[in-house]
């Protein structure tokens, strides 16, 4: 029998179709080739790390380096074949690079035609498939699927998963269909009434505001806007603070610079919400109920409007066009004629 070799010279690239099968001791077939590097033509956001972090399937083969960044290609299987200008790669695939790893059972690359001596590059990948406990690995971000699939030419990367997530040092993203837009810098998660879509803050918890979570059907992040948009049967959960609506959208400020003791700079934060539809705010001692409710940050007021707008707690209730309630004060201010009723020596404001 063959001695086992692990680690085999590369392949010299598309001259000819090649079938590489694992060696008799069932290691895998290993192949560490050098790519041509490429600057990345755009800076990436903070808002947040996470989103350009799933674009991994370019990132991977794109490495700013004097010098071509080493790819690993790894699988019990491999095929490279000429004419149709894919890496086949089967059983425990692997991809890694200096920017992080792909894994998944199968892998598919496809390339755009080009000469036969240049180099593999970001700008020659047409398109990627994983299938199969799809793992992708950085430093900071980890991804998690059951397929997923890159796309150059529309440059849109999809997840689809039971579940499909996102895990950052911040945010835990979850959902049956995660889809990423470079080109518009949007994405997009989708889920069902049976499994609706979470969020899940997991920063330190000696920030300024507690984490939040919240479930939804559907999701869209738009980084060039910095906002969210959390879409149908939406409960957002904050502290002792619960909020129901049709829709929320979350506005962030754009993330500061100045580094906190542990060297990095401070998650960015919500400047501004707002709930429509079916507004509902639930506290252990009592709730709000309107058509809209508008939150702002920086003076920590709620401004809830409807026909009316209502507050109830302790069995006291106040109602009316417009209630502004100041978090920090305590204070409530209604306007546009007001109305409610107060139970006899409760001494209890509403809300």
């Amino acid at each position: 029998m063959a001695p086992c070799h692990l680690h085999k010279p590369a392949p010299a690239l598309w001259v000819r179709s090649m079938k590489i099968p694992g060696s008799p001791c069932t290691q895998k077939t290993d192949f560490a080739v050098k790519y041509a590097s490429h600057t990345p033509g755009y800076k990436p956001s903070l808002f947040p790390g996470i989103l350009f972090a799933v674009f991994f399937f370019l990132i991977i083969f794109n490495v700013s380096a004097d010098s071509p960044p080493l790819i690993r290609f790894e699988s019990m299987q491999q095929m490279w074949d000429t004419e149709s200008r894919k890496i086949f790669m089967e059983g425990e695939a692997r991809i890694s690079g200096e920017q992080g790893s792909l894994e998944a059972e199968n892998i598919s690359i496809f390339f755009y035609p080009m000469e036969t001596k240049k180099p593999l590059s970001a700008e020659s990948l047409k398109s990627l498939r994983a299938e199969g406990r799809v793992r992708l690995l950085s430093e900071e971000i980890r991804a998690s699927a059951d397929t997923a699939m890159y796309e150059s030419q529309t440059q849109k990367l999809l997840l689809e998963g039971r579940p499909a997530e996102l895990l950052h040092p911040a945010l835990h993203i979850r959902g049956s269909v995660i889809r990423f837009d470079r080109i518009q810098n949007q994405m997009e998660v989708e889920g069902s009434s049976e499994a609706p879509t979470t969020l899940r803050e997991t920063a330190p918890e000696n920030r300024e505001s507690p984490p939040m979570t919240a479930k939804a059907l559907r999701q869209h992040w738009d980084l060039n806007k910095n906002t969210l948009v959390l879409s149908g049967n939406v409960h957002v959960t904050q502290s002792e603070t619960e909020i129901m609506a049709d829709t929320m959208t979350l506005y962030y400020r754009a993330e500061e610079k100045k580094e906190d003791e542990t060297g990095h700079g401070s998650e960015p934060g919500i400047d501004k919400a707002i709930a429509e539809g079916h507004v509902r705010l639930v506290q252990a001692d009592g709730s709000a109920h309107g058509d809209k409710a508008l939150y702002t940050s920086t003076d920590e007021l709620i401004i809830l409007t409807g026909n009316p707008a209502r507050m109830e707690r302790n069995g006291n209730m106040l109602q009316g066009p417009e209630i502004r309630f100041n978090r920090r004060t305590g204070e409530i201010e209604i306007s546009g004629g007001a109305s409610g009723s107060l139970l006899p020596g409760s001494g209890a404001m509403p809300f």
